[in-house]
């Protein structure tokens, strides 16, 4: 699944960052890539809410680096998704079809 990003967005007092930013919404939370753009060499870099860090050198390649971990993410929340189906006894989509 694709992540969207935000346009760039100059800082905002710590809410989110004190940084210019953009942000990707994913269902874990907010992943956030910070850069400071008065500093001529500042490589963007960022927090997954599944506690990795990514930084890039450039705002191009941070983004990839965090698409590259959340398809790396995806697989274990569908596992964790159906292990929580099973628990309740729901029968897994692959039979019967969608619950």
């Amino acid at each position: 699944m694709p992540l969207t990003w935000t346009e760039p967005r100059a800082p905002a007092s710590g809410n989110p960052s004190y940084y210019d930013h953009i942000i990707a919404d994913t269902p874990l939370g907010p992943i956030v890539l910070e850069w400071k753009s008065w500093k001529d060499h500042d490589d963007p870099c960022g927090h997954m809410p599944w506690d990795e860090f990514v930084i890039g050198c450039n705002l191009e390649e941070a983004k990839t680096l965090v698409q590259e971990a959340w398809d790396r993410m995806m697989p274990k929340l569908a596992d964790l998704s159906s292990e929580a189906r099973m628990r309740r006894g729901e029968k897994p989509e692959d039979e019967d079809g969608p619950s």
